[in-house]
Order: C-alpha cells, then sequence, then structure tokens
C-alpha cells in the first residue's frame, strides 16, 4: 500500500530515451493554491537532481497541480526518489512533503 505522502500518480515507468515533466494533484493534501515547489532527485538517498533533471518545479495550469521539472534519461532497472515540498496559501503557510518514484525501463 502507497504512503498518503506519495504523489496518487505514482510510481511512474520511464524508458532511458525519454524526458518528461511530471505532475501531481495536491488536494490529497488539502492544498487548492499551492506555492513555492522544490523538488530533489534521490537515488538510495543521494542527490542526483543537477544529472537527472532539466528545469525547477512549478505551479501547473491547474490551481491545485505542481509540474515537476523535467526528468531525464532514467538508466533502466534504477528508481528514483523525486522528493517535492510546497507551501499552502494560509497567512502562515504549512509546508508539505511529498514524493514519487520513477523507474527506469528499457
Amino acid at each position: 500500500m502507497p504512503s498518503y505522502r506519495m504523489f496518487k500518480e505514482s510510481p511512474w515507468e520511464q524508458g532511458e530515451d525519454e524526458q518528461i515533466a511530471y505532475a501531481f494533484d495536491t488536494t490529497p493534501w488539502g492544498v487548492t493554491c499551492p506555492l513555492s515547489p522544490s523538488m530533489v532527485v534521490l537515488i538510495n538517498g543521494s542527490d542526483v537532481t543537477a544529472s537527472k533533471t532539466t528545469g525547477s518545479a512549478g505551479i501547473g495550469t491547474c490551481a491545485t497541480c505542481i509540474v515537476l521539472g523535467r526528468f531525464d534519461n532514467p538508466v533502466p532497472g534504477t528508481t528514483y526518489r523525486i522528493q517535492v515540498t510546497f507551501k499552502d496559501n494560509k497567512a502562515t503557510p504549512n509546508t508539505y512533503g511529498a514524493y514519487g518514484e520513477v523507474t527506469g525501463a528499457s
């Protein structure tokens, strides 16, 4: 059973020659207008964000969506964890953490 912190859209499988900007919905966290998203990509706890992503996380066209930086060329058989933090739009914002997983496919 996936964690409540995992994006409901995850896990994903991505081909080694694909470059995809994934998105997820913040509604499960009760956040309708997310702010200040940031992301990091990890393999077994090591940060590989600089070598595996292009761009950064941002707010999508829908009021409850965060679009991640483009995930580039995963290694087949490797599982990556994409961790995201974002805030709600309250006067004193709460910070939320969420994650998704991408497994490289050939």
